[in-house]
């Protein structure tokens, strides 16, 4: 498991560390590489990292800032606020391209999008499903689209207040998202969606992970992460939701956020506010502590 942190990217139990001195707020994988995202807006791409020689490319930099990464083809979208989404090549021509994503400034009810601050919204996070990119605003909803050039079109009441989308990661078509809700499950690469938030006590969802026999979603009773706990439920079939066991505590100190919790095969992983990181062998089933001290953690993930 590898930790964005504002010191760069650091390793859980391997001698990782590259990007000292930068504020990493994002990462993302492709199976060969890891893409990182700096708060300026800087794009890396990371090879090799647990080796003895990693290298560290810088790909591009997203006007604005980046709050969102996905790998994407040989190179990686990225989301930003004031909800725009940007391309990046990792093809070997000239650094420094990051290209503005045109049709997805008119994907439909763009316009209804907001925040209840009132700031400007912005792309929280990415998913691919087969053949389709799901861009999940806050608070927007998701929106797919099956190529960047659209059409871009909502898929999710936005008032289900979506802080999370992912794909099942099995190529079935499965998209599951966090939201205020509880759990929003899509069995056709988000066309429809149904919540479900059986034998959750309270359902606001800020992160959402897959894992071969279980979907994990960590919930609280509000934005204030009251009651804020981590749950696990079957991905096949309806059975409520139970709370996950083992070296975690009893609640969180405040809500498990978005890109703080991660799922790969039988692998789960999560990295508290306070910096204790957690992992699972069993899909969530149970849960040790492997790592304390990490400096305010931004986003971990499995590699």
């Amino acid at each position: 498991m590898i930790v964005a942190t504002p010191d760069g990217v650091v390793g859980v139990g391997m001698a990782t560390h590259v990007l000292g001195g930068e504020d990493v707020v994002a990462l993302a994988g492709d199976g060969t590489a890891v893409w990182a995202a700096g708060r300026e807006g800087e794009i890396w791409r990371c090879a090799g990292l647990g080796g003895p020689d990693p290298t560290v490319v810088r790909v591009g930099t997203v006007e604005g800032g980046a709050s969102c990464l996905l790998a994407f083809g040989p190179g990686a979208l990225a989301g930003s606020p004031g909800a725009h989404l940007w391309l990046l090549a990792d093809d070997g021509g000239p650094q420094g391209r990051a290209t503005l994503v045109d049709a997805f400034e008119h994907a439909e009810d763009r316009y209804d999008w907001f925040t209840p601050w009132g700031a400007p919204p912005d792309v929280r996070s990415l998913a691919q499903g087969r053949d389709v990119v799901l861009v999940n605003v806050h608070v927007g909803g998701i929106l797919r689209a099956t190529a960047l050039t659209g059409p871009w079109q909502a898929s999710i009441d936005i008032h289900a207040d979506v802080h999370q989308v992912i794909s099942s990661g099995r190529g079935d078509g499965v998209a599951l998202a966090a939201t205020a809700l509880g759990l929003a499950v899509s069995p056709d690469d988000g066309r429809t969606w149904r919540l479900v938030d059986e034998g959750l006590p309270v359902t606001y969802a800020r992160a959402v992970a897959s894992c071969d026999d279980a979907v994990l979603l960590s919930a609280s009773s509000g934005p204030d992460g009251q009651q804020s706990r981590l749950y696990r439920r079957p991905p096949d079939d309806d059975a409520p939701f139970t709370p996950c066991r083992g070296d975690l505590p009893d609640t969180f100190d405040g809500n498990l956020d978005t890109f703080r919790l991660a799922g790969a095969g039988t692998q789960a992983g999560l990295v508290t506010a306070r910096g204790d990181v957690y992992a699972s062998n069993d899909s969530g089933g149970s849960w040790q502590r492997v790592a304390t001290g990490i400096r305010r953690p931004r986003a971990l993930l499995i590699v």
